[in-house]
């Protein structure tokens, strides 16, 4: 009787130290989130030859509450654990946005969502 206590004390710290092991795991990588910031001197909605990015809009993604800048070319990227995300661009005087200012992102893992957003000269 005496060694099958013993195994089965040695089973349950043996699935405890499993289930230790399998809790400090590294989490999924992440993916990415690509904000594409455009002037739409057409207003058409969509970004034409010529119609090129604009650096320096911010945007805030939700849930987090981080605040995000476009570059030089007009992008902000980075990354993200999967999930579902809400980009919104705040507005800058003399400029129309074309298109909604708030868009829902979904991020998976190793791959890059692009959400784009336009707008235009008054």
């Amino acid at each position: 009787m005496t060694s099958v206590k013993i195994a089965t004390v040695t089973l349950l710290f043996a699935a405890s130290f499993v289930m230790l092991v399998s809790a400090t795991t590294n989490p999924p990588p992440p993916g990415r989130i690509c904000i594409l910031k455009y002037d739409d001197k057409n207003g058409n909605g969509k970004q034409d030859p010529g119609e090129v990015g604009l650096p320096g809009w911010t945007f805030t993604v939700m849930p987090g509450g981080q605040t995000v800048t476009t570059d030089q070319a007009g992008r902000a990227c980075f990354p993200k654990p999967p999930g579902a995300y809400t980009i919104t661009e705040h507005p800058k005087n003399g400029w129309t946005a074309v298109g909604p200012t708030t868009q829902s992102v979904k991020v998976v893992i190793n791959h890059t969502s692009v959400v784009t957003f336009g707008n235009r000269r008054k």
